[in-house]
């Protein structure tokens, strides 16, 4: 088999002090029928500094032939960013991101698991949010629509493996 590369982003601005693991999901927050390929971007221990507040989530819209929009600049310019509503020098790992149309509302959202949420001892993150309005880039405005934080605590489960949202007890 024979692979061919169909579109790539490497920053090298990006410092996040070694983090890995980035989130990715594969979304459609305008409606428009054009995929986006959503980023979450992990920092590591003691970064960003203090006083730092860089992007920490990036989203790509595709367009007619199906790669993501920004092609031939390098990096390829994002369609829309955000910090996910952090503080400067926040410590923000987004390890899992699922994306659906939650609420039932016909509009999409992303849900994502942080594996930290802080540069104190907070611990693990939630966070539902959707698309307010068209994507503007850097300028684009986000709806947290649910927000949890929770305990420090390694017996929670797995926080690189949300696959799925369902409606279990089937309440709507």
């Amino acid at each position: 088999s024979a692979y061919e590369l169909a579109w790539s982003w490497f920053d090298t601005t990006l410092y996040t002090g070694g983090a890995s693991y980035p989130a990715a999901a594969i979304t459609d927050f305008d409606g428009d029928g054009f995929k986006e390929i959503s980023l979450g971007i992990p920092y590591g221990t003691d970064k960003p500094c203090a006083t730092c507040d860089p992007v920490r989530f990036y989203v790509w819209e595709s367009d007619a032939n199906g790669l993501p929009a920004g092609i031939g600049t390098d990096p390829p310019l994002a369609t829309a960013s955000w910090n996910f509503g952090a503080g400067a020098g926040m410590n923000t790992r987004p390890s899992s991101m699922v994306y659906g149309d939650i609420d039932d509302d016909s509009a999409g959202e992303l849900a994502v698991y942080f594996r930290n949420w802080s540069t104190d001892d907070l611990g693990k993150h939630f966070m539902i949010f959707s698309l307010n309005g068209a994507f503007d880039g850097e300028d684009t405005e986000w709806t947290i629509e649910y927000a949890f934080d929770g305990v420090n605590d390694s017996h929670v489960g797995s926080v690189y493996n949300a696959t799925v949202i369902s409606d279990v007890d089937e309440d709507g």
